[in-house]
């Protein structure tokens, strides 16, 4: 009687292997694992509960997090430190020390590794920027399912955009702001969380999508928060109303500059004016410094007038600096690159030391963690030496940023354009051509306007070099870009 082999199972998913299969997995599974070396693979819950994972969450070491997650029986094998690596733009060697010395601190790589990895938010010892979920717990100190939605400050609406994540269906909401709009004495917290849930979600949209997708929805919620703003009868639903007009109004300032390819400075400052009235009814230094902040973006890269655009910065500063060290800091970068705009270089070099030092002393309870980015510092710091005509000085900072970015956001088209600029300034023409392109094919999916006026002077910057064939190929795509217009 011929021996038979016992059946095997996928090590994964638990379907039977083939009796010529000789691996652990099974095809299908097999493939993913394949398609896991280029990218983190999507996970289920169940992953993060293993018993070394919560070890390492619930000793708020990421190193140990990360060696937890490479030999986590799920993956069907040991994830090397190098193919890991790989996805958290660090080198293996960076990994290991990771992985085996101190708790690693800094917040800014914390989120990105969190947020690459795609660990639950509400597992971890500090807040991701975009999560959408909390536990509150009511006064007798009882945990409330994120369903339940209580009355709460502006503070906590706003740091939690997703006051419930299992929301109500979208029918339930509709009529609830229908209801509210043909009687606004009736309004609720309830109502107020899920406009404030709607604008946000449209802003998180703004990074990467093209920003006239987004300015019908954006206007129609800033119009129906703007008339039921001052007729609430309650006032602390007023109070809250009013700090949702005012993100709302950032956004839509925001918006209408982009979308105008930063020509439309008028349209931008209405709406950053009605951002900084409704935030002080709302007595909200945050999204009053944020709105001043925009208002000093306005002055620099669309008046042209650095001045202003130092003062404007220098106001959002003084008027975050007790509430934020991330708007703050940010505001901080843009007063440097206004002094690089004045020449300035000693002043510039002042104002990005003290913006570092802002970001260094980021807490995780900052009120507005969602804004900030590890990208901003190299990304500020880069356009300032760009300024100051050291495109070398600017390229170390901007390579370094590129790193960080994968996908179509605005911020990294600027980043590219950037990068092309410091290429072109120093005479590489291949290097500054590669970064050209690779900027023009971010900007012809998410359209952004800054990104634009930044490849059309880099474009300028070529004509010492018109008679090459690989800058016509760089000026037709730049044509294409502007038929898209």
């Amino acid at each position: 009687m011929a021996y038979q082999t016992p059946p095997r199972s996928c090590s994964r998913c638990s379907t039977r292997l083939a009796w010529d299969n000789t691996d652990h997995l099974c095809a299908a599974c097999r493939s993913k694992a394949r398609d896991e070396l280029v990218k983190p693979p999507t996970l289920p819950r169940a992953f993060w509960l293993h018993e070394h994972l919560r070890d390492a969450l619930d000793g708020w070491h990421f190193g140990r997090l990360i060696a937890a997650y490479r030999t986590h029986p799920h993956h069907g094998r040991v994830l090397t430190q190098q193919t890991v690596a790989g996805w958290l733009n660090v080198t293996q060697a960076q990994l290991s020390r990771i992985e085996s010395g101190r708790a690693p601190e800094e917040l800014g790589k914390l989120i990105h590794w969190a947020t690459t990895l795609g660990v639950p938010g509400d597992l971890l010892w500090f807040k991701l920027p975009s999560e959408k979920t909390r536990r509150v717990s009511d006064p007798r100190g009882a945990s409330v399912s994120p369903m339940v939605l209580l009355p709460c400050t502006a503070a906590e609406l706003r740091t939690t955009p997703g006051a419930a994540d299992q929301s109500p269906p979208d029918d339930e909401i509709t009529a609830r702001v229908s209801r509210a709009l043909r009687d606004p004495g009736s309004i609720d917290f309830v109502t107020v969380a899920h406009l404030r849930h709607a604008v946000q979600e449209l802003d998180e949209q703004y990074l990467s999508e093209p920003s006239t997708s987004l300015l019908a929805d954006a206007g129609r919620h800033l119009a129906w928060i703007s008339f039921l703003s001052p007729r609430a009868t309650n006032g602390r639903v007023r109070r809250e109303l009013s700090a949702v007009e005012a993100e709302a109004a950032v956004l839509m300032g925001q918006l209408v500059w982009d979308a105008s390819q930063r020509h439309d400075h008028h349209g931008a400052r209405r709406y950053f004016d009605q951002a900084v009235d409704a935030a002080q009814r709302a007595r909200d230094p945050l999204i009053e410094g944020l709105a001043l902040l925009r208002k000093s973006m306005v002055a620099l890269y669309g008046d042209k007038k650095p001045r202003d655009g130092l003062a404007l910065a220098l106001q959002a500063a003084e008027t975050t600096a007790p509430v934020s060290s991330v708007l703050t800091g940010l505001a901080t970068l843009h007063a440097a690159e206004a002094h690089a705009m004045l020449g300035a270089r000693v002043s510039c070099e002042r104002a990005l030391a003290a913006a570092e030092n802002r970001f260094a002393g980021i807490a995780a309870q900052d009120e507005a963690i969602h804004q900030y980015s590890p990208t901003h510092f190299g990304r500020m710091a880069g356009s300032c030496y760009l300024e100051l005509n050291q495109p070398k000085r600017a390229e170390h900072f901007l390579q370094a940023t590129a790193e960080f970015f994968d996908g179509t956001s605005k911020p990294h088209t600027i980043v590219l354009g950037n990068l092309a600029l410091a290429g072109i300034r120093q005479g590489k023409l291949d290097e500054g051509l590669r970064r050209l392109h690779e900027a023009i094919e971010v900007i012809e999916h998410n359209r952004s306007g800054g990104g634009l006026n930044i490849v059309f002077g880099a474009g300028r910057e070529l004509r010492r070099w018109r008679t090459s064939p690989a800058v016509h190929e760089v000026y037709d795509r730049l044509l294409s870009l502007t038929a898209a217009k």
